[in-house]
């Protein structure tokens, strides 16, 4: 349902591993209340307005 919510269909995609990748990391990190930390902030962003609770960071330089 996220990944509709924010792709469609998907077929503008060549490759939606990538992005399917991304949801799974974001879903698992929900579940069990942990930080996804990744350079990709803002695509983390985009799934954390329909994961209420996610929480995403940058990675310390």
């Amino acid at each position: 349902m996220v990944f509709r919510a924010l792709h469609g269909d998907g077929r503008g995609f060549r490759d939606r591993l990538g992005v399917v990748n991304d949801l799974l990391i974001a879903l698992t990190a929900w579940r069990i209340g942990a930080t996804v930390v990744t350079a990709n902030v803002e695509e983390f962003t985009r799934i954390r307005r329909h994961l209420p609770g996610l929480s995403v960071a940058p990675p310390s330089p």
